[in-house]
Formats: structure tokens, C-alpha cells, sequence
């Protein structure tokens, strides 16, 4: 009989709504029909900081957005973003809302096309700025500053992680960078995270184009080769094979952002509705958290209350500090440390309706102010452009002003009353927008460390946390905008119940299986605890052979562009015609860098080419674990170095292709022993002789020359033939001999 298992959900904003939607979705077509979900929430509504106001009939149905009013269609280049947005569109289709609430905007209307800059006293439009000819807020064209970075030596070193100002003022020198930072990034980040560019992480906030300059030198020449490099078919397709792109061709042409009729908050109503029609969710409001405690094979949850809930695994969708907060003081210490290290600030949003229908300076989505304009405001937004479709028959306009973020304290907002604030309002839009008005009504909310701010280190901070979480093996999965902004639930919530079918159906790995790699053989008792039995059969105990045999070794990584077209031609061609000769080890460590973290107990990795090829190295690691055949694992690693994509979806098409079961794959990547699997490549790797100097690396029966290395490199099939020592050799060798 299958056991009965019981997932928590903490917090009930729109991330802890949709984890649980999703995640009642897959239970129901996956191995565990019997899932149990209760998600709880502090307070006696669901949705978080989304929330409409409606004004009522008085001021002609008009509502007032507290949090989000819009959301992207396409927010990139990248398909992986077109389908996250279809991904939402399909789920206001199964919610039964989209034909009713569905409101977008086209590409070309000005609530889309026109974004406006507060720049010295006037009000400037980026969509003026021409690429060859220039505009304000630039003293140059765009394509002058295009070029000084693309040809310009200074400043190409590497580096861990800096600020948004210190990364672009390195690459752009002072002049053109100071224009770059002050009157573009600046303001546009304010209106994303509020945040200060002195302090935002590169590494974070702008991470492709971060990872571009690391890798390639320069942030054009790494656009460019990454457009070189793009394929046809995305593997991203793989991982949303039930959506149809082409149904929804003709919105994406068309538009770019919409909104949903009745405001944001009738999302997460329904999704409220829809999950309290389900038999196995139960949703729990006013339940105030007091405690998390983390078993051996079960998370106890206490109330305020004094209410006491145990599941099986929790997923937390409550703010890092939150989190913190209930975890044990002394067994957490580290953690909680870690989760608090992630910044947050605090917002006032104030909402106005206008008696009068035309009181905007140029009809756009709204306007940012930098911070040299010395303004209390950080932006205001333009609602009726916004909602023209819906409040074009309606009376009066309406504004959204924007206050705070990584200022709030500094303008000692906290300490002003709502009239005090009001009054600075209104003085700051009579000189931006000549707007002399009072309005008929408005709104103030005072909103207490509302966004994230993923400052410099952040990314260090998450490695931290997800190691700790790794090392005492808890129960617990992280969603939310704390950590690495708005992922789709969709796929978050596919590796969730990956996670917890190995875990609780199939028991994972115990506490009994050492730490030393070197130790898992030992015994037949151990190397099943450790879920090795197959490798240490294969590889330790079984009794061969030893003098015919071919030992290649190959030390590479897996973004390394040579160590992909040697793996592609040369060892993919000796695989195919010799492997009867010859035993092919792959080492997916190269030119990594290994640094061992005491608070954790865990190895953390620093790769040439990013986190993303450390984690294309991790997941070849655990496939070569999990299945150590040459016939088994190489099919997987030729599909991934000739796949061009991000690394998880990549993995994901390639596990499809070669029946590797990469449930197991994931859940061996967020665990102890995929950080072990790591360590033990690296000590592989670091104890060459000659110890290796670039990548990839050949080793022939355990030794390196430069001849023989350039001889692989050239005609693989040909070394090992030369080689090979045993009778009756292959056709394949007989030619080349």
C-alpha cells in the first residue's frame, strides 16, 4: 500500500497559491495520488501583497492596486520567458477567467511603447532614443557606448560579485558609465526592486549579461556569440510539452503586457476558490506560525495558537526573514543567519483618483525618477493609460506614486503621517507634472519590507542556504521572490514532487552512509546505505581483467567550448567504433575552483565558465554515479555538449532522449551526495601528474604527454589503437594501423 503523504505550505501569497495549485495538478497525474496539502496562511486573506480595491459605484467602479496592476507576455529574448508567460495564460484558461479578465496591451499602444525618465526638471521618453542618432538621457548614440565596451581592454578581470554601479562604471569607464548608471539603470531598477544600484549584485540582478562579460570579455561579444550559438529548436520546449506555443502566437505578436479586468487580486481569489474545491487541499487562514522543527523523517509545524501540524515536507513561501524566525536558534543558527543576510525594504504606495479625465503629461505606462534628481518619489505609474481598454469609459484618472525602497529610511518616511506624506506628493507632482489637483480620493499603504533587494553577495548567500539545507538533509523547498525572483511555479513545482516521490517512496539516502567517498565500498551494508551497491560492484569488487584493456580518462568541463568539440568528434567516434577495447572515465571537474565551507560542512565551486557550467558538472557527476556503464552515461553526456540552452533544460530533453531517469538526477544534485560526488572529482583532478593546464585533458592509462595529448585531439580512435596491447583487435583498428 502506498503511504499517505502530507505537504505544508507556508505563506499564501501568490507563490505559496500557485506551489499548492501546481502541485495538487502533478500529485494527481504522478505517483502520489494520495498527496495531502495544507497551506497556511498568517492573516484572514490569501494573495499577499496583491490586492485590489474596489471604490464602488461612487467613483465609477475604479480600483485601486496595491501590489502588481500588469504582467509581461514576454519579459526576454529567450523562449524560455514566452513560455512562462503562456504558462500563466493556460492557467487563467483552466481557472475559467481568462476570456472574462483577459485585458492586453498592444506592442504599439503608449501605455507599452512609451517609458519616461524624470531627467534634469523635464520629463524625457526612452522610446526617442535612437540607436544611431542618440536622444536624452544620453550624451552619446547608444551604438558609441556599444563599441567603447566591446573594444575596450580595461577592466576585463574577473571577479566573485560587485555592485550594478561598480560593474558598469569597470566596463564603461567613468564618463560613459556615469550616464549609463545615473540616468538609465538607476531609475529602472527603482522601479523593479526599489533598490540602490550601489548596492544591487551584478551577479544577480543582471546575470546574463554579468555572466556574458566573465566569460567572454565583453558584454557585446558575449551577446553576440550567445546568438551565434542559438539553435532552432530550444530544449526549453521539452519542459512545457503540454503548452502549444502556436495557440498562442497571435497574442504574443500583438502584445506585450496585460491586466486582468477586476484587478490582480481575482487571480488569486480563484485560485483560492479552486483550491478549496479539492479533496486533499486544505487551506488554514489566521494561522500564525510560531515554530518549524525538522525531524528525522517529519517537519513539525506550531502555531500561536498552539495548534500543532506534521507533514512530510515543506515548502516555504514565506520571506527569508520570516522563515528565520521559526527555525531553532541553535540547531538553525547558520541558516537562520544566512536567510536574514537576504535585504528587504520598505515601500509606501499612494493610489489617487482624479476628478478630471486628462491630467497626464504624455500618455505612457508612467515615469522613474533617478536618484540626482533629489526627489521623494521613486516613480509614478499612469494607471487609466495603463487600463484604457477598461477605464476609457469611465470618469476621472487615476495615478499610482511610488515611495521608499532603499531610501525609505533616509527619508525618514516612517516617521510621517499620511497627511505629512500626502503633502509631499502633491508639491513633488506639481513640479514633475504641473498636476495642481487634489484628488477625489487616494490611498496610502504603508508596506513593510515588501521587496527583496538581491544586493552584492546574494548569490553567495543562496549557495549558503541551499548547502546548509543539503547537509541536514531537510525536508524543506524554497519558493518565492526572496531568493531568485519570480520562477514559474510550474516547473518549481515539477522538481518538488520529483523530490518527494524519491524521498518517500523510494527512502533516498540514510544518515548511516559515510562522508569520505572512499569509504562507500567498504562493505556491501554500506554501499546500499549510501545507494552505491551497482558503481562499488562494477568498479571495486568485481574481479577482471587487467592487461588488454584500454584507460582513457578524459578531465574536461561542460561549457568549455574545446572540451565540447573533443567530446562531440573525437571520444563520440572512438565510443561508437573501439569501446571494445578501451574504458572510457569522464572527470567533469577541469579548471573548477574548490572551497571548502566549515559553517556548512559542505564544498562550494567557482567555474570558469559560471554557476551554470558548475551545475552542468554537478549533474554529470550524479549521472556518471547513477549509472556507471560507458554505455550508459555516454549518450547523455554527447547529447548535452551538443545542446545548446540552459543547463537544466538541457539535461532534461537529454535524460528524455536516453532513458536516464533524471527525478533521480535532480534530487542527487540538491543533496549531499552530489557535493561528495563534486569533492571526490576534484581530488581526481588535482592529484594529476603533470598536473593538467587546460581542458580537456587526456590521460592514457594513467599518463600525459603533449604528444600524446595533441595525438587524441587529432585522431583518438588512432592512439588508443596504438595502444592497445590484446589480441584480436577491432576492424576499426585494423585501418588505422
Amino acid at each position: 500500500m502506498q503511504k499517505s503523504l502530507t505537504v505544508g505550505i507556508a505563506g499564501g501569497g501568490i507563490s505559496g497559491l500557485a506551489s499548492a495549485y501546481y502541485l495538487a495538478q502533478k500529485a494527481a497525474a504522478s505517483k502520489l495520488p494520495h498527496l495531502k496539502i495544507l497551506l497556511f496562511e498568517r492573516s484572514s486573506r490569501f494573495g499577499g501583497w496583491i490586492r485590489t480595491d474596489q471604490l464602488g459605484p461612487k467613483y465609477d467602479a475604479h480600483i485601486f492596486e496595491l501590489g502588481a496592476r500588469t504582467l509581461r507576455l514576454q519579459s526576454g529574448n529567450t523562449s524560455l520567458s514566452k513560455h512562462s508567460a503562456i504558462n500563466t495564460l493556460q492557467l487563467l484558461e483552466q481557472l475559467k477567467i481568462f476570456d472574462d479578465q483577459f485585458c492586453p496591451i498592444e506592442k504599439s499602444a503608449p501605455a507599452n511603447k512609451n517609458k519616461l525618465i524624470y531627467y534634469k526638471q523635464n520629463l524625457v521618453n526612452l522610446n526617442d532614443l535612437s540607436l544611431i542618432f542618440g536622444g536624452k538621457p544620453l550624451r552619446y548614440p547608444p551604438f558609441v557606448y556599444a563599441l567603447y565596451e566591446y573594444f575596450s581592454k580595461q577592466g576585463r578581470v574577473k571577479v566573485q560579485d560587485e555592485s550594478i554601479r561598480s560593474f558598469i562604471y569597470r566596463r564603461f569607464g567613468d564618463i560613459l558609465g556615469e550616464e549609463i548608471v545615473e540616468y538609465l539603470l538607476d531609475p529602472l531598477l527603482k522601479g523593479i526592486y526599489a533598490g540602490d544600484v550601489s548596492k544591487l549584485s551584478a551577479k544577480s540582478v543582471l546575470k546574463k549579461i554579468f555572466e556574458f562579460e566573465q566569460t567572454h570579455g565583453s558584454v557585446i561579444n558575449g551577446i553576440m556569440k550567445s546568438r551565434q550559438d542559438r539553435k532552432t529548436e530550444d530544449p526549453v520546449n521539452l519542459l512545457f510539452n503540454d503548452l502549444n506555443l502556436n495557440d498562442y502566437s497571435h497574442i504574443l505578436s500583438k502584445h506585450a503586457i496585460y491586466y486582468l479586468k477586476d484587478g490582480m487580486e481575482k487571480l488569486t481569489r480563484t485560485l483560492v476558490d479552486h483550491l478549496q474545491s479539492l479533496p486533499n487541499v486544505e487551506l488554514k487562514p489566521k494561522q500564525l506560525l510560531q515554530r518549524i522543527d525538522f525531524s528525522d523523517d517529519h517537519v513539525s509545524i506550531c502555531t500561536r495558537s498552539n495548534e500543532k501540524f506534521v507533514v512530510d515536507h515543506l515548502i516555504s513561501a514565506l520571506p527569508a526573514y520570516e522563515l528565520a524566525n521559526l527555525l531553532d536558534d541553535t540547531q538553525h543558527k547558520i541558516l537562520r543567519s544566512r536567510l536574514n543576510q537576504i535585504a528587504f525594504v520598505n515601500m509606501v504606495v499612494i493610489n489617487l483618483l482624479y476628478g478630471k479625465e486628462d491630467i497626464y503629461p504624455k500618455e505612457a505606462f508612467g515615469y522613474l525618477i533617478p536618484t540626482r534628481e533629489h526627489s521623494h518619489l521613486l516613480g509614478v505609474l499612469f494607471d487609466t493609460c495603463v487600463r484604457h481598454t477598461i477605464d476609457k469609459q469611465k470618469h476621472g484618472s487615476q495615478l499610482t506614486v511610488m515611495m521608499g525602497g532603499a531610501w525609505f529610511d533616509e527619508l525618514r518616511l516612517g516617521e510621517l503621517t499620511e497627511d505629512q506624506i500626502m503633502n509631499i506628493v502633491m508639491k513633488e507632482l506639481k513640479k514633475q507634472m504641473n498636476l495642481d489637483e487634489k484628488p477625489a480620493v487616494y490611498s496610502v499603504a504603508r508596506l513593510n519590507k515588501s521587496i527583496p533587494n538581491y544586493n552584492v553577495g546574494h548569490q553567495d548567500v543562496l549557495d549558503d542556504i541551499y548547502a546548509l539545507i543539503r547537509r541536514d538533509q531537510l525536508p524543506l523547498t524554497l519558493v518565492g521572490n526572496s531568493y531568485r525572483g519570480q520562477h514559474n511555479n510550474k516547473m518549481y513545482v515539477s522538481l518538488i514532487v520529483s523530490t518527494i516521490v524519491l524521498v518517500f517512496i523510494t527512502g533516498g539516502l540514510t544518515t548511516d552512509c559515510p562522508s569520505s567517498p572512499s569509504k562507500w565500498c567498504e562493505s556491501k551494508e554500506v554501499a546500499r546505505a549510501c545507494n552505491v551497491t551497482e558503481q562499488c560492484q562494477t568498479y571495486v569488487w568485481k574481479t577482471r581483467a587487467s592487461g588488454e584493456r584500454v584507460n582513457l580518462s578524459i578531465y574536461y568541463e561542460t561549457l568549455c567550448p574545446d572540451c565540447r568539440q573533443f567530446i562531440s568528434t573525437q571520444v563520440w567516434n572512438a565510443y561508437q567504433s573501439i569501446l571494445d577495447i578501451v574504458n572510457i572515465t569522464f572527470v567533469p571537474y577541469g579548471n573548477t575552483r574548490e572551497l571548502y565551507r566549515p559553517e556548512t560542512k559542505l564544498y562550494q565551486y567557482y567555474c570558469q565558465h559560471g554557476a551554470e557550467e558548475c551545475y552542468g558538472n554537478l549533474i554529470h557527476a550524479c549521472v556518471i554515479n547513477f549509472y556507471p556503464q560507458t554505455e550508459q552515461h555516454m549518450p547523455f553526456i554527447y547529447c548535452t555538449e551538443t545542446t545548446d540552452g540552459e543547463m537544466e533544460s538541457v539535461a532534461t530533453e537529454c535524460a528524455q532522449k536516453t532513458t536516464i531517469d533524471y527525478d533521480q538526477i535532480t534530487a542527487c544534485t540538491h543533496s549531499r551526495l552530489g557535493n561528495q560526488l563534486q569533492h571526490a572529482y576534484a581530488v581526481q583532478t588535482e592529484s594529476l601528474q603533470p598536473a593538467h593546464q587546460y581542458v580537456p585533458w587526456v590521460t592514457l592509462n594513467g599518463e600525459h604527454t603533449e604528444d600524446m595529448q595533441k595525438q587524441a585531439e587529432k585522431d583518438l580512435i588512432g592512439l588508443v589503437c596504438k595502444s592497445y596491447k590484446g589480441s584480436d583487435p577491432p576492424s576499426q583498428c585494423v585501418k588505422n594501423l
